[in-house]
């Protein structure tokens, strides 16, 4: 039989992190929604037992928020059939969070941690290309930023502007981006 100590917890709230006599690492483990509610349980009944009141400060914590926010992504994540390389990848690729979800098999609430960041840097990407000037051979540099052109161009053949919506996704297999105009 193996005796551990509890060292601690990873920055992110999802698993216990505990040292075991005999083992050469530490070992995780996945801190659960069931997980939390079983030593809860525990606590509280080793309270009445003894008459500590450790139970109430455990009870409290784990019933936290953020804790048992942190529970129930950890669970996605075990129960996610993708990589979150995988997830980045998709997201980057143009496929919406409720659509990566769905095919990684877990909620909305799990893919929108990745999803944050590539959309600011989706955002960012299409400033950029908005912004910049063309260049073209034997005319130079256009005298207009590529987002009023494209505007001025749409406008002239009769599409309301205040419907369209710019996009950047990065295709598999691709090293760049793609901005596009819808």
């Amino acid at each position: 039989m193996y005796n551990g100590e509890l060292v601690g917890y990873t920055a992110d709230l999802s698993h216990l992190v505990v040292a075991v006599d005999g083992l050469p690492q530490r070992v995780r483990i996945p801190l659960t929604q069931a997980f939390a509610d079983t030593v809860a349980e525990l606590m509280v009944g080793r309270s009445q037992h003894d008459g500590q009141g450790g139970g109430v400060m455990a009870t409290r914590l784990l019933r936290d928020p953020r804790v048992q926010e942190r529970a129930a992504l950890a669970a996605d994540r075990e129960a996610s059939r993708l990589s979150p390389k995988a997830i980045q990848r998709r997201l980057r690729a143009g496929d919406s969070p409720e659509a990566v979800a769905k095919a990684a098999g877990t909620s909305v609430a799990h893919i929108l941690r990745w999803y944050q960041p590539i959309k600011a840097e989706q955002d960012q990407l299409i400033d950029i290309v908005r912004g910049a000037v063309q260049e073209r051979a034997s005319l130079g540099y256009s005298s207009v930023p590529i987002g009023d052109a494209v505007i001025e161009h749409l406008r002239d053949h009769g599409v309301n502007t205040e419907t369209i919506r710019w996009t950047a996704a990065k295709p598999d297999n691709r090293d760049t981006w793609v901005v596009s105009v819808h």
